[in-house]
């Protein structure tokens, strides 16, 4: 079975502990820091295998996307790395960029778990939607095929109405294939967002920029909401993508520009990117140095804070709205 990194390892390897050496210290919230081979992390088995619909074969397509796409990118993060004061984009490689970053933002497991926990709960809000009301709910069994007493209905209808009292919702593994081709949809649009911003690369003379398995980050201003939308966190928000540990790029609200600056970042910016890359990691942080204050610091964070629904009722509201103009 193939190993499908979400994370590259072209660019996991500019955080590696020395250019001969390709390994990185991997942190945890549980458990001490470990030294382990870049080919091993961020990774997992056929996680961008899909099935062909139409002959149910199993499919690397998406897989092979990504190889080619990291290709092409490469050469344009190397640059970003390599400049002293500032490097001209043409519109192609920013929109190339742009459609990486976007790509890179959904294609990990915490956007999928994200997705996967907004599925179960609007499947969920739907069912108890349903339940509230006991002729509407008469009707759909019926268009179910249920033919069950009236008493029997009613505990039916009074379970679900009660959802989370008597069920639990899971998604079973390997049926991801209608999310991972909506994926390339979603980078497409968040990916205009990002183009559309001040871009700017900070260097940091500590060399102390952190990155994790959910590299990308939107850092929102203070007394900013959470938001699910990732339209407005995208138009609204400041994107971080730590290029190695002395090297970030930073996306602002703004006018795009095609001479990117290379400026020095003070130290408080530096701790403002560390902060969001460790409370948006999935599960772990990659970093070039030993640090007991970064291990300390990841484990006061909450696994799965990143992954957490904030407006799930407005969602739901939004997409009856729809179905019900």
């Amino acid at each position: 079975m193939a190993l499908h990194h979400y994370v590259p390892q072209f660019y996991l390897k500019n955080f590696a502990v020395s250019p001969t050496d390709p390994v990185v210290w991997v942190y945890r919230r549980t458990g001490t820091p470990q030294k382990l081979p870049i080919q091993g992390i961020a990774a997992v088995r056929n996680l961008y295998q899909v099935t062909i619909a139409a002959t149910a074969e199993k499919s690397e397509r998406l897989e092979r996307i990504f190889a080619e796409l990291e290709g092409d990118v490469k050469p344009l993060i190397d640059r970003l790395l390599t400049v002293d004061s500032f490097v001209s984009l043409s519109a192609k490689e920013f929109s190339l960029l742009s459609y990486f970053m976007a790509l890179l933002y959904v294609r990990g497991r915490s956007f999928r778990a994200k997705a996967h926990n907004l599925r179960i709960e609007l499947f969920k809000r739907h069912l108890m939607n349903e339940a509230k009301d006991p002729d509407t709910f008469k009707a759909m069994a019926r268009r179910a095929g249920y033919e069950v007493d009236e008493e029997e209905l009613e505990a039916m209808r009074d379970s679900i109405a009660n959802f989370d009292d008597h069920f639990t919702l899971t998604i079973k593994r390997g049926e991801d294939t209608e999310l991972l081709e909506m994926m390339f949809d979603l980078a497409k649009q968040a990916s205009l967002l990002i183009f559309n911003k001040h871009w700017q690369v900070y260097d940091s003379a500590q060399k102390i920029f952190l990155t994790s398995d959910n590299p990308l980050t939107v850092m929102q201003y203070k007394h900013t909401p959470r938001t699910d939308s990732d339209s407005n966190i995208f138009t609204n928000g400041i994107v971080a993508w730590p290029f190695s540990p002395s090297r970030c790029l930073l996306l602002e609200p703004g006018r795009i520009n095609p001479r990117i600056q290379v400026s020095m970042v003070d130290r408080a910016t530096v701790t403002n990117v560390n902060r969001s890359t460790m409370f948006n990691a999935h599960r772990e942080v990659y970093s070039r140095f030993l640090s007991p204050a970064t291990a300390k610091a990841f484990q006061r964070t909450v696994e799965g804070w990143s992954e957490e629904l904030q407006n799930p009722d407005e969602i739901f509201e939004r997409i009856t709205r729809k179905q019900n103009p």
